[in-house]
C-alpha cells in the first residue's frame, strides 16, 4: 500500500503493516471499536510486565513500579468506559 502522510510524504507499506497501524473508522461505533483494541492491547502487555516475578528487579524504583501500577488501574477504568460507551451506542441504535 502507498500511504501519503499530511506533510506530502510517500511511505511503502506491506499489507501487515499497513493493517496493524491503520484502521478504516468510518463511523463513531468503529473508532470506538479500534480505540478498545489498541487499549486492550496495551493494557494487555503491561500487565504481563508488572506481573513478572522480577517486577520489582525490572522497576527497581518504587515510585516508578507505584506509578506503573497506578496506569494499569487507570486503563482498567478507562477499557471499561470504553466498552460502556459501545453498550450505550448498541442501546439507542437498535
Amino acid at each position: 500500500y502507498i500511504v501519503e502522510h499530511a506533510n506530502g510524504f510517500y511511505q511503502w507499506l506491506d499489507k501487515e503493516t499497513f493493517d496493524k497501524c491503520y484502521a478504516k473508522a468510518d463511523s463513531v461505533i468503529d473508532r470506538l471499536y479500534i480505540e478498545r483494541k489498541q487499549v486492550t492491547d496495551r493494557l494487555q502487555e503491561l500487565c504481563m510486565f508488572t506481573s513478572k516475578q522480577n517486577f520489582n528487579e525490572l522497576v527497581p524504583d518504587v515510585e516508578e513500579r507505584k506509578l506503573l501500577l497506578y496506569q494499569q488501574a487507570h486503563m482498567n477504568e478507562y477499557l471499561s468506559a470504553l466498552n460502556q460507551r459501545i453498550k450505550l451506542f448498541y442501546t439507542h441504535h437498535k
